[in-house]
């Protein structure tokens, strides 16, 4: 099945969709960390750290299975990309 996008969707570039979908998936997974998670995240800030852990709940509850608004070739990278934002949301939260 094909997916359709949104008219407001259909002007934007594949950059811009997958941006803002790693700027989403930011802030919804940041919203669900607990004060242990944050912890865990400043004490570790290396997101490949995070590789086998933290990466693999994203990329299984935001990537893998689901219909991307933009190609994703690469999950592991994607996904990595995530982590990184999340600690750094997280260290300026802090």
């Amino acid at each position: 099945m094909k997916r359709i996008l949104p008219d407001d969707d259909l002007d934007k570039t594949f950059d811009e969709l997958e941006r803002e979908f790693i700027e989403q998936t930011v802030e919804d997974a940041y919203s669900k960390l607990s004060e242990e998670d944050k912890k865990d995240l400043l004490e570790h800030p290396d997101p490949f750290d995070h590789h086998f852990g933290y990466g693999l709940y994203i990329r299984n509850q935001y990537i893998h299975g689901k219909e991307l608004s933009f190609p994703c070739v690469f999950a592991d990278n994607l996904s990595t990309e995530i982590v990184r934002r999340i600690i750094l949301k997280v260290q300026e939260n802090q």
